[in-house]
């Protein structure tokens, strides 16, 4: 999308085709909007809750200490993420050494990556295209690009709690795992277990992709 972005800024159409996703990481959604609308529009949108809670617990912060060192090296993954994970690694660590239960993240503009250029103007438009089977990261990425002016399609999703980053653990007898999750999203915009739902539903058959883009073309 970088090498291909003047391009892609020039199409009548962009698809933002989330089918058949079910979550993950939320980085790569950050990242293409920063390709699409540029950085200092995503920098300038309101955060999505009043914070986040992390609890500060030996196992959470193994979790994120293990992140940091496995992105150490990848290309795959943005700057931001790598600081992030060290942040919120050293918050927690900080929290337990003082005997807190959790550890506060909030939204601080430092922590934004630099605007360092202007993205090529979008002529665009964008269509956001979720299945039934969207949560956790994927409703992520669909609260980012429709904040940008994207426009939601397809089917309604999933719907997630506001307990999320879940790691897991093997149980004593081998023959079960808890999911546990680590954090807590503080006045989240989008409710506890509330979909998102498309301003335009399509009622045909989703695994169609010929038939979904003559659908889209004539919206």
């Amino acid at each position: 999308m970088r090498k291909d972005a003047i391009a892609i800024a020039a199409a009548p159409r962009i698809v933002l085709d989330l089918r058949g996703n079910g979550g993950g990481s939320s980085d790569w959604s950050y990242q293409i909007a920063a390709i699409l609308w540029g950085q200092a529009a995503v920098n300038a949108l309101p955060s999505g809750s009043e914070g986040v809670d992390w609890r500060a617990s030996a196992g959470n912060i193994a979790t994120l200490e293990g992140y940091r060192t496995a992105w150490q090296n990848s290309a795959d993954v943005s700057q931001a993420v790598k600081d992030w994970a060290a942040r919120t690694a050293k918050g927690m660590t900080s929290a337990r050494a003082l005997g807190q239960a959790l550890w506060r993240e909030i939204d601080a503009d430092e922590a934004k990556p630099a605007a360092t250029g202007a993205a090529p103007a979008l002529k665009a438009r964008v269509f956001v295209l979720t299945d039934w089977g969207c949560g956790s990261a994927c409703l992520d990425a669909v609260d980012l690009w429709t904040a940008l002016g994207g426009v939601h399609v397809g089917q309604e999703t999933s719907a997630d709690s506001l307990y999320m980053d879940v790691r897991q653990v093997a149980l004593p007898s081998g023959f079960a795992r808890a999911v546990i999750p680590m954090k807590v999203y503080r006045g989240r915009k989008r409710g506890s277990n509330v979909p998102a739902r498309p301003v335009h539903a399509y009622t045909g058959d989703m695994r169609n992709t010929d038939q979904l883009e003559r659908w889209i073309t004539a919206l």
